[in-house]
């Protein structure tokens, strides 16, 4: 049996939107996809205070900006994957210990091709093994 696809709608506006999409087209908010609901949500500027973070003998501010999901208001930063210049448009969980760089769908991709390039590494070695 095919399940049907998921539709994603603006919580604003209630129209509906692609998973993938930053801006909605009805109400013109902002739009992420948030890796704790695994829905598309508004974001929420969050105000945050930056821990100080030791860089060789400088200690510097990091900020990064965090966002509040509108659905399950868990906080969420953007993803690294966004921020060196790919298209992303997913939140990061910014809670716990160590907050997550990737958001779920760009640490779902970095799992898959890990495996692929394990797998494909242990067949060449068992492919050179077997020629000798």
């Amino acid at each position: 049996m095919v399940s049907a696809p998921r539709v994603f709608r603006c919580n604003c506006c209630d129209r509906v939107v692609d998973d993938n999409a930053a801006v909605c087209p009805g109400c013109q908010r902002e739009l992420a996809f948030c890796s704790s609901c695994r829905d598309v949500t508004t974001l929420e500027a969050e105000p945050t205070e930056a821990a100080p973070s030791r860089v060789g003998r400088a200690v510097e501010k990091v900020q990064r900006a965090r966002y509040r999901c509108a659905r399950c208001k868990r906080l969420g930063v953007r993803c690294r994957t966004s921020q060196v210049g790919g298209s992303c448009n997913g939140l990061a969980r910014a809670e716990g210990r160590l907050p997550d760089q990737l958001c779920a769908r760009c640490s779902q991709r970095v799992w898959d091709v890990s495996k692929q390039v394990a797998t494909w590494t242990l067949l060449g070695l068992v492919g050179s093994r077997i020629r000798r």
